[in-house]
């Protein structure tokens, strides 16, 4: 294995190091989410953790949040970018 392929390797584990990163991505493959329905697909997984998860995605560039405004209350929905 080259350096080149040991790095890509260990970015590779970094960001979805966890199981539960790859099943954030799974559910939003179907279209953006509300939190509280990643956290009520995923029952296991504590609001903490999820929060956490989302927030290593996020960093990674691999989702984003989106802001929607509508009249009565305004809703986030969270994407794969």
């Amino acid at each position: 294995m080259t350096e080149r392929e040991k790095n890509g390797l260990i970015c590779f584990s970094d960001i979805f190091f966890g199981k539960w990163k790859l099943l954030i991505l799974y559910e939003l493959a179907d279209g953006p989410k509300r939190f509280k329905e990643l956290r009520d697909t995923n029952q296991n997984i504590s609001a903490k953790v999820l929060t956490e998860s989302i927030q290593d995605l996020m960093n990674e560039g691999l989702i984003v949040r989106l802001s929607l405004i509508h009249i009565s209350e305004p809703t986030r929905l969270l994407s794969i970018s």
